[in-house]
């Protein structure tokens, strides 16, 4: 169905992209939500709450909730900051091994998308949501 609404239609296409991409790691037991919080925490230095909301564009609820889940199974660790409301985000072993593990299939998602839209076209689209989305949080 053809929607008149832009955020309708992005999250069409959204939801759409998910599922091919859901599909390739299932297998692995992770979704590409977690599988992304994953890939932003491939890092040297633990990251706040804050600060992966931001990058991401995540509300703090809803990474929250995802985080808690990495959590119990045991992919990512966290550490109290200064502020003991605070806490610093950091894979663990078992999370770096799965990110690994995931890289080829998120790859083969990847390649799948290029093969159904077009290397080109998903790549343009690619650049213009992330302007859409920068313009729109320099408020």
């Amino acid at each position: 169905m053809r929607l008149l609404c832009h955020c309708g239609t992005l999250r069409q296409a959204a939801r759409a992209v998910t599922s091919l991409y859901d599909a390739q790691l299932a297998k692995h037991g992770i979704r590409i939500t977690q599988f992304t919080i994953l890939m932003a925490l491939d890092r040297d230095e633990p990251v706040s709450t804050t600060q992966l909301s931001d990058e991401l564009l995540l509300d703090q609820t809803t990474l929250s909730r995802t985080l808690a889940t990495l959590r119990t199974k045991r992919l990512v660790a966290a550490e109290a900051g200064d502020d003991l409301r605070m806490r610093f985000w950091m894979l663990t072993q078992k999370g770096v091994a799965l990110l690994r593990a995931c890289e080829s299939d998120w790859k083969a998602a990847q390649e799948e998308l290029y093969r159904r839209a077009g290397k080109r076209h998903v790549k343009a689209l690619d650049e213009q949501i992330y302007a859409l989305a920068s313009k729109l949080i320099e408020d």
